[in-house]
């Protein structure tokens, strides 16, 4: 039975590096900044893949945030959570396997969270 749970994991893994990267594209579309994919399913079960990326007004993190959860939600077919408003300065899209984090730079030069991730939480 651990063989077939493996086999699984391996097969969603892939699926969230693919949905990963392109999200990625789909924000660089956007004009996000510095936007990152970090693996983190070997740091913790959070998430398999963490999507970090900068933007330098909210009306922008507002249409990134609005074009990736319609995505997940309208194509993927996910269930979506979003943490923060479209007007604030930091928005968490919760898309089970991948957790994408739209901020603006100050936030993001403040908070580090690369840093946090790709050192092992």
């Amino acid at each position: 039975m651990a063989d077939v749970k493996t086999k699984t994991r391996r097969a969603l893994h892939s699926t969230h590096l693919d949905s990963a990267m392109h999200i990625g594209e789909r924000i660089r579309d956007k004009k996000g900044e510095e936007t990152l994919v970090i693996d983190v399913s070997k740091v913790g079960t959070i998430a398999d893949f963490m999507v970090i990326t900068s933007v330098e007004s909210s009306p922008q993190l507002r249409a990134i945030a609005e074009d990736l959860r319609l995505y997940a939600k309208n194509k993927l077919h996910w269930e979506v959570h979003v943490a923060g408003t479209w007007d604030s300065e930091w928005v968490v899209i919760d898309m089970g396997g991948i957790i994408v984090h739209v901020l603006h730079k100050h936030l993001r030069d403040y908070y580090k969270l690369e840093e946090l991730w790709l050192h092992g939480g």
